[in-house]
């Protein structure tokens, strides 16, 4: 029999809260049992469980048994009262209530009058009676005060799981150097990557499709009120996961404005590499870390991490703002822009005035390489720059690891008559290119991986070679080398003007029969990739000398060739 259209919703709304209900796992509940002073149970007592940091209050009523329950507590210190006729009111203060635990808070009332209070203060350490479960909770002190530095995460709160008993592994995504990307920490004795991460009771998204993927949490500790491990025997509503799941709870605020902020500085005396480091001639890696938080009664993620502004979902629901795209708050872009306006030209407060720059570079990384999210797009809206980091790139050990196809500034035409002027009107030019030289090689390598270098026309290899000119001699840079760690916008210009007159010349030469391997053989080409090394008072000098190395050695070959 069909069901009413009615019905049908009324269906669909009931498992729409059933399923509301299931997700608040981070939740806490406070429960007891009111007795008088013979131990007899008292029904219809009014009970009155109260935050002491927000003063929000959840009143509930005894039943006939004398047990009251007040569920869906956030994780805090709570006040309990209780009030009935005939009675002395009881209180008491400070019952700590942790991530999804349920907590024991018996009432004892004596006969009198209800003006009189009988107060109780403190809590004992009870035997968790009301549940099965076996897990750990770390407190919000504990997060902020115990050191927080771990290979490829610092400051990734989920690295305190290690805390908890029974958890055992290295406990940070990439799990160290020739470790993989994944989480490589056990809960249990369960296998790796099966722990399950929530944050304020909804499942953490992983860009990876893993469970437990540390990576993935990329909150600020700061921002974390607590979390608790359930690592054997959690109730049903936990889910599926056999490593147990690691409850974060993010701080819901209090009635006083509040704020944190930190600083970091590793000494670069007392810098030391590691072995591989050392393998790779590189030199010692100092890390220095910066970032607040600010707020008027909540804890915000810290302004000046794009990353971080992900977190604003959460707390921009807890404050139950107007939602936007994707659930991140509408003012999203607004305040990604008061940040960002911070860069500019600015006049330094010194002595002696002086006029100098601050440019501000937000590091995006959104899960799965995103780009289309709100983070990023709001990011792009208002820098106009993007650099895309290649892994890749990094792999082959090419530095700045910058992609040049995938990047772009939309500062181009703005400041195309500023280059004509300033450096030399064929700049912006040549710019262009060098970049379709860097395409078509692109183009070029799909056809080389099938039928491989030889194969290529001699045009093509020509084209293949200059652009391999152009990464390696102009766009590869050493950050330890005292000369190539910086080049004038003159230098850059040269440096550029030489490689594409080379790469014309070679050109020419293929079409009057020149073979590509001949022109891979000059000499020259040894001086052109030492131009990045050369000082810039002899720099000059010494492309005037590789000018003439090039009318020469391309001028015997065309003797060659008419011959």
């Amino acid at each position: 029999m069909a069901l009413p259209k009615r019905a049908v919703v009324a269906f669909i709304g009931l498992f729409l809260f059933a399923t509301t209900a299931v997700a608040q796992v981070d939740r806490g509940t406070i429960t007891g049992i009111v007795t008088d002073a013979s131990g007899a149970v008292i029904p219809g007592v009014a009970i009155k469980v109260t935050n002491q940091a927000t003063g929000v209050v959840t009143p509930v009523i005894t039943s006939s048994a004398g047990v009251y329950t007040a569920p869906l507590l956030q994780p805090g210190t709570y006040g309990v009262t209780a009030e009935k006729q005939g009675f002395k009111k009881f209180a008491q203060s400070g019952i700590v209530v942790g991530v999804g635990e349920t907590v024991r808070a018996n009432v004892a009332m004596a006969i009198g009058v209800t003006t009189e209070t009988v107060q109780v203060s403190g809590q004992a350490v009870q035997i968790q009676r009301d549940s099965a479960e076996l897990g750990t909770v770390v407190s919000g002190q504990e997060i902020e005060e115990l050191p927080l530095t771990s290979v490829g995460d610092q400051r990734t709160p989920a690295s305190f799981m290690k805390l908890s008993p029974g958890v055992t592994g290295r406990g940070n995504s990439d799990g160290g150097p020739g470790g993989n990307q994944y989480m490589t920490t056990s809960v249990g004795g369960s296998i790796v990557s099966s722990t399950t991460l929530k944050l304020d009771g909804a499942d953490f998204p992983t860009a990876t499709g893993f469970e437990g993927n540390l990576n993935a949490l990329q909150i600020p500790p700061d921002a974390i009120g607590e979390f608790k491990l359930e690592a054997t025997n959690p109730p049903a509503e936990y889910g599926r996961s056999v490593g147990g799941t690691a409850s974060f709870v993010m701080k819901s605020g209090t009635n006083q404005i509040h704020g944190t902020a930190f600083e970091y500085v590793r000494n670069t005396a007392l810098d030391a590499n590691q072995w591989f480091t050392n393998a790779s001639y590189a030199g010692p890696n100092p890390d220095g870390t910066f970032s607040g938080c600010e707020a008027n009664g909540v804890t915000a993620p810290p302004a000046g991490y794009t990353g971080a502004f992900a977190a604003c979902k959460s707390l921009s629901g807890r404050l139950e703002e107007m939602p936007g795209e994707e659930g991140y708050p509408a003012y999203l872009g607004s305040r990604l822009a008061e940040f960002y306006e911070r860069a500019g030209k600015v006049v330094t407060l010194s002595p002696k005035e002086r006029i100098g720059s601050v440019t501000v570079v937000g590091a995006v990384s959104p899960p799965g390489g995103d780009f289309s999210e709100p983070v990023s797009q709001n990011t792009l809206r208002v820098t106009r720059v993007f650099w895309a980091l290649d892994a890749n790139l990094a792999a082959r050990r090419h530095f700045p690891s910058i992609n040049w196809l995938t990047s772009y500034s939309l500062y181009t035409g703005d400041l195309r008559n500023w280059y004509q002027r300033t450096v030399a009107k064929d700049w912006p030019d040549m710019r262009i290119e060098a970049l379709e030289i860097l395409q078509k090689e692109a183009e070029l390598q799909d056809i080389v991986q099938l039928v491989g270098y030889d194969a290529l026309p001699e045009s093509e290899k020509g084209v293949m070679d200059i652009a391999k000119m152009i990464r390696e001699d102009y766009l590869q840079q050493s950050a330890y080398d005292p000369v190539d760690t910086f080049a004038s916008i003159r230098k850059q210009y040269l440096m550029m003007k030489t490689i594409l007159s080379f790469g014309k010349r070679e050109a020419e030469a293929i079409k009057t029969g020149a073979q590509a391997s001949q022109i891979a053989n000059f000499p020259v080409k040894s001086k052109i990739a030492k131009m990045k090394w050369t000082p810039e008072d002899q720099f000059e000098a010494f492309v005037q000398d590789i000018d003439g190395s090039l009318d020469q050695e391309f001028g015997a070959l065309a003797r060659e060739i008419r011959a």
